[in-house]
């Protein structure tokens, strides 16, 4: 864009030059058409410029939910009670959104046997359904297949399927999955119902409930045996914690991925699962990466405007009606009540024990939402005093077949 600066750098000498001599005919006609040029460059140079800082606006402001423009509308006209706890309106926008914001998918970049890449990604696949928008097990397969990543880690993974769901072709004994065992501490193989063939599969089940979490592997890759561990405090029958794996680089680097589903009740049980995981890696090697479905938010995501209103505001009254329907109370929401802001300590305990985002260590513009809540509560992490590998790109795969969206972020192989 700039290639032709010494040229204007000339032309301004040239007007120098000429405007304090007498503009006879022999001076005039070179300092017009040098004029001319000069003006023509400039005024191409300024709608470039002016069209560069539009693309990086509407990139800066794409992606704010539909959810908190209905959000706001509600509120403007009066009490937005029922829209807070109400799920299926929520879903409703999710999945607009996602129609909407499907063209960024193609920023992805397409995966080739030479592209130096390790793409990494998590992914809560919701139980393999999403009933609002028909999204099943097929669907779900189908984005992690699009995504082509070598590594995903994913939530909510569940391991028998529904009786209504047999018509949908996931029963099948095509893949064998490594699953741990916390009580004996050994990887024991099963016939699952998944089709992910081109990976190695490790599923960890929460004990005494119906899903877990689960890596996917490329069979190509050299890893580590797969560990879990259950943290210390959690609520309620949904045991949580987190399952691990490191994987050799052909750079001679070592990544290790922990990748987790906290607490989705309770603040305090989230924060100590994250307090508890950070003193357990306070003295790993290179390269950790923390990611998962975190069931918390940070403010710095949702400090932007929609229409007057800025989007924390209203996440700050959609937690308070949600929080008050929860507790079903007979009297009316206090102002106060209305104006208490969500719990944020456990990504604060977090970043502050030198973790920080993918997008944010990339210097890349992160997300607006991740699931059906209008949230972004779906994070890649890095420790940051562990990491010196190089971060070609992250990216979200918009695509309503879960309610929560797949984080991706690509490694450098160099």
């Amino acid at each position: 864009m700039f290639k032709n600066s010494k040229k204007y750098i000339v032309f301004f000498f040239l007007f120098v030059f000429f405007a304090q001599k007498p503009c006879s005919g022999a001076y005039l006609e070179p300092l017009t058409k040098a004029l001319t040029l000069l003006q023509t460059n400039l005024t191409t140079l300024k709608t470039v410029l002016k069209k560069d800082t539009g693309e990086k606006k509407a990139l800066q402001n794409m992606g704010p939910s539909s959810i908190w423009v209905t959000a706001k509308a509600i509120t403007d006209e009066g009490d937005a009670m029922d829209f807070a706890g109400s799920k299926r309106q929520k879903v409703k926008c999710f999945i607009a959104d996602c129609e909407e914001y499907k063209n960024e998918n193609q920023k992805i970049p397409k995966r080739s046997p030479y592209d130096k890449i390790l793409r990494i990604a998590t992914y809560n696949v919701n139980e393999w359904v999403l009933k609002e928008a028909d999204g099943n097990f097929s669907k779900i397969q189908s984005v992690i297949k699009t995504i082509e990543a070598d590594i995903i880690i994913m939530q909510e993974v569940r391991a028998h399927v529904r009786a209504q769901d047999k018509t949908d072709n996931i029963i099948s004994q095509k893949t064998r999955m490594k699953i741990y065992n916390p009580e004996t501490k050994q990887l024991e193989e099963k016939d699952m119902e998944q089709e992910f063939t081109e990976y190695n599969s490790y599923w960890v089940k929460i004990p005494g409930y119906r899903f877990g979490n689960m890596i996917l592997c490329k069979k190509n890759l050299n890893i580590s045996e797969p560990k879990a561990a259950w943290y210390k405090e959690s609520s309620g029958d949904e045991k949580r914690g987190y399952i691990t794996i490191t994987c050799s680089l052909p750079n001679d680097k070592k990544l290790t991925l922990y990748g987790t589903h906290l607490d989705v009740v309770s603040e305090e049980y989230r924060l100590a699962e994250v307090q508890e995981f950070v003193e357990q890696t306070k003295n790993s090697p290179e390269n950790i990466v923390f990611m998962g479905d975190f069931n918390a938010i940070r403010k710095q995501d949702y400090l932007y405007e929609i229409g007057s209103t800025r989007a924390w505001n209203l996440v700050v009254l959609d937690n308070a009606y949600f929080v008050y329907r929860q507790k079903n109370k007979s009297t009316a929401i206090t102002d106060a009540e209305k104006q208490k802001e969500p719990p944020l300590a456990e990504l604060e305990y977090l970043e502050k024990a030198g973790f920080e985002d993918c997008f944010s260590m990339a210097k890349l513009v992160g997300p607006k939402f991740t699931n059906w809540t209008g949230k972004v509560v779906d994070f890649i992490f890095l420790k940051k005093d562990t990491w010196n590998l190089p971060i070609k790109g992250c990216y979200v795969y918009y695509a309503a077949a879960s309610d929560h969206l797949p984080i991706i972020m690509d490694i450098g192989l160099e």
